[in-house]
C-alpha cells in the first residue's frame, strides 16, 4: 500500500516551508556575526525582489502585499537584518507563520505588542534570507 501526502491546504506550511524555517532561519539566529550584516547591503535585493522592510511604530496591523514591517533593538535600519530573522525565527517558533497560496502571512509579538507583521511571497522571502546569510558567510571569510 503506498501512502500519499494530501495536497496542502492554505494555511499548512510544506515540508521545505519547515526545513527553511527550522534550519535556514532558525539555527543562523545562532551565530553572532548575524549582527554584522547591515541592511544597506541587503535592501536594494530585497526590494528588487519585491520586498519592502520598514520600521513598525504603533500596533499597525496593516501591511500591504510584500511588505514587512517589524521593531529593531535600536533606532538604526542598518539593524532590520538581524531583526527580520530574529522575528522570523520567533514567528516560526510560535507557530505565527501561515502560508496562503504563495505568500506567507506573519505574526510576531512581544509579549502581547505587536513586533512584526508581514505579507510576502514566500520564494521572494527565501531569497532575501539566503542573501543576508551569504552576506555575512562573505563577511566571515573575509574576517578568518
Amino acid at each position: 500500500m503506498e501512502f500519499k501526502l494530501p495536497p496542502l491546504e492554505n494555511g499548512v506550511l510544506s515540508p521545505e516551508d519547515l526545513k527553511f524555517f527550522y534550519y535556514n532561519v532558525g539555527l543562523e539566529n545562532n551565530d553572532s556575526l548575524m549582527s554584522v550584516v547591515n541592511w544597506n547591503d541587503v535592501e536594494p535585493f530585497a526590494k528588487d525582489k519585491g520586498i519592502k522592510v520598514s520600521e513598525l511604530k504603533c500596533a499597525d496591523d496593516n501591511v500591504g502585499n510584500g511588505e514587512i514591517k517589524l521593531t529593531t533593538l535600536s533606532t538604526k535600519t542598518e539593524d532590520f537584518s538581524e531583526a527580520l530573522l530574529r522575528h522570523l525565527r520567533n514567528a516560526f517558533s510560535h507557530y505565527r507563520i501561515v502560508r496562503n497560496g504563495d505568500n506567507y502571512s506573519i505574526r510576531d509579538y512581544n509579549g502581547k505588542k505587536l513586533s512584526m507583521i508581514g505579507n510576502v511571497n514566500a520564494e521572494a522571502l527565501k531569497e532575501v534570507v539566503f542573501h543576508i546569510i551569504e552576506t555575512k558567510e562573505n563577511f566571515k571569510n573575509k574576517i578568518y
